[in-house]
């Protein structure tokens, strides 16, 4: 197995880029140098993927303000 790694520029959408092989399966951007991180990133369809990287309280308190303040449709 080859892995490619890319840099680019917030123009660049990542979601829709095809190296050869086909559209990506899934795009994550995720850094871990200071123990947690954040990204945004289109899916491709219309949606927005969020994720994360936090302890397990991080994690828990966030679950509780996201539960309380997102109303699902």
């Amino acid at each position: 197995m080859r892995a490619l790694t890319t840099t680019g520029s917030p123009k660049f959408d990542y979601s829709k880029a095809d190296f050869g092989w086909g559209k990506a399966e899934k795009v994550e951007f995720l850094s871990l140098d200071e123990g947690y991180s954040i990204f945004l990133s289109s899916s491709g369809d219309g949606d927005l993927v969020v994720g994360m990287s936090l302890t397990k309280e991080e994690m828990e308190a966030f679950a509780s303000m996201f539960a309380t303040g997102v109303k699902v449709k």
